[in-house]
């Protein structure tokens, strides 16, 4: 009996996230980062208090670009807060909260910054009861000013360290008392033996720093003499995205054949080469990204049989760059099912030939599909889905 995988079809539907940036140019921008917090207190009379796994995002306007040595202003305002209080609290108010921020160039010294709310924000929150959630901290400002050794042409990475709330409220005898909250983004994936996250800043803007032009120039004069033209430019935004590439073996850009295979008792395998992804980085900054894949489902032949997800594995990625691309990391090897499996990726900061993370490549990969002993014959499919953030 054949087990007819002639249209195991790995369909590749473009989930890119477009994000731009324009570069040199003295105007704000707001952006939007998603974060998942880890926060932490030990609130006196409660006991330690942790909410782990928190979804918001943090939003940032600030300049894209800045004459060197001048005060940068900017401000975050935070989406979420934290939930799920342990105990109930009694005329509870959050007295203050802030941001905290690193900010740095490469080669040169780390600046810290701190974005304070409004005294008194959110206002008071009354009686809280357990598990009861706290209102998100008011938007924040702060300015800093780059001075030596920042010069122009320095593009200065800004990073979100970590959000701190102030919680007043009373006790169990009716004094007021306080409670710090800390909470940090968190990096990567857990660790594999104790499931912990680490911690790391997370970049949520940058701004290109550019010399100023001569106040007033002088336009005419008599010999000997000098006259000056202040010349301008202006750089504005590509896109960051994906294209799927026709590879030869396949019938088209968004199917893979993986080949037939007759029914046996030993599992089989049949492979074959993904359909290349053109990723395209036009941003003009240094923000990085990441290409990840995922399968809808498992194996289905319409007819009742299937083939799990963690029977397809996509073999080690290759990516070729163009010339002055920043440098990009391929994927390893991995089984599908559960997380999303890394295709490739640049690195937040990561610096190519011409002072930007931008860059072409096309990602390539094997897919191999492990076949079952005595797998149901069929004509078997599922969709990959390849996405851009």
């Amino acid at each position: 009996m054949r087990t007819g995988l002639r249209r195991a079809s790995v369909g590749a539907v473009i989930g890119g996230v477009l994000a731009s940036v324009v570069v040199f140019v003295p105007s704000a921008e707001a952006a939007v980062t998603p974060l998942t917090l880890d926060c932490d207190t030990v609130i006196p009379g409660g006991g330690a208090w942790s909410d782990v796994g928190l979804t918001t995002s943090l939003d940032v306007t600030a300049p894209v670009a800045a004459p060197t040595g001048s005060a940068i202003s900017f401000t975050a305002t935070l989406a979420g807060a934290p939930r799920s209080l342990p105990v109930a609290l009694t005329d509870a108010r959050v007295t203050t909260s802030s941001f905290t921020f690193s900010v740095v160039a490469p080669g040169k010294p780390e600046i810290g910054v701190t974005a304070a709310s409004d005294a008194g924000s959110p206002g008071p929150l009354g009686n809280l009861s357990p598990s009861e959630t706290l209102s998100p901290p008011a938007p924040g400002a702060a300015s800093f000013q780059p001075a030596a050794p920042y010069e122009p042409g320095d593009q200065l990475a800004v990073s979100f360290v970590q959000a701190t709330y102030t919680l007043q409220f009373d006790d169990v005898g009716g004094s007021p008392t306080t409670a710090t909250i800390v909470c940090k983004p968190r990096s990567g994936t857990p660790d594999p033996t104790s499931g912990a996250y680490s911690y790391a800043p997370r970049l949520v803007a940058q701004v290109a720093l550019y010399g100023e032009p001569i106040a007033n120039p002088v336009s005419d004069c008599v010999a000997p003499c000098s006259t000056q033209q202040n010349v301008f430019a202006e750089v504005t935004p590509g896109a960051l995205t994906q294209q799927a590439l026709q590879d030869p073996a396949n019938p088209s850009a968004t199917q893979v054949e993986l080949g037939d295979v007759t029914t046996d008792a030993v599992g089989q395998n049949v492979s074959a080469p993904m359909n290349p992804i053109r990723v395209s980085d036009a941003r003009g900054g240094t923000y990085g990204w990441s290409l990840t894949a995922t399968l809808t489902g498992p194996f289905d032949s319409g007819t009742g049989g299937s083939i799990t997800e963690a029977n397809l594995t996509m073999g080690a990625t290759t990516c070729a760059p163009l010339a002055g691309s920043a440098a990009v990391i391929g994927g390893s090897a991995g089984a599908f099912g559960g997380a999303a499996h890394t295709v490739a990726t640049v690195g937040a900061g990561v610096i190519g030939g011409a002072g930007s993370g931008g860059g072409q490549y096309d990602c390539a990969a094997n897919l191999t599909l492990t076949v079952p002993p005595f797998q149901r014959a069929g004509d078997y499919t599922t969709t990959m889905t390849l996405t851009l953030t």
